[in-house]
């Protein structure tokens, strides 16, 4: 019986830990990508079209790079809405559309966000 216990309490520790490391993971990765975005936005604003297309290139270059790890820990589907939009603002900004790339970067905050909300640290994620 102490065997037991001790292997559960090993597995529930080795869980919390796994849950854990890969809810900092995500939060990098999600508020790196933020970051990227709000100086892309910014950037549009004030009407500097190179910086912000600079900006949304770190930004491509960036989910590309966390995108290796992510895919570990969270789902396909939410990494690749994430980079579509991520494409999309790009594109926007690459053909002149100012109002449709301001769509497409709060498409992306929105999916940002909720990747970030998803893989919170809970209970519900250990099993």
């Amino acid at each position: 019986m102490r065997r037991t216990i001790i292997i559960a309490l090993t597995v529930l520790a080795l869980s919390v830990a796994l849950c854990a490391a890969g809810t900092s993971a995500v939060n990098r990765a999600v508020a790196g990508a933020q970051e990227l975005l709000e100086a892309a936005t910014r950037a549009a604003r004030l009407g500097d079209a190179d910086a912000a297309r600079d900006a949304m290139r770190r930004l491509g270059d960036h989910w590309e790079r966390r995108g290796k790890v992510l895919e570990l820990i969270t789902s396909h589907d939410a990494l690749f809405d994430a980079r579509g939009g991520i494409e999309d603002a790009r594109a926007c900004l690459e053909q002149g559309e100012g109002e449709e790339f301001f769509r497409a970067a709060a498409g992306v905050a929105i999916q940002l966000e909720r990747l970030r909300l998803t893989e919170a640290f809970r209970w519900a994620n250990l099993y």
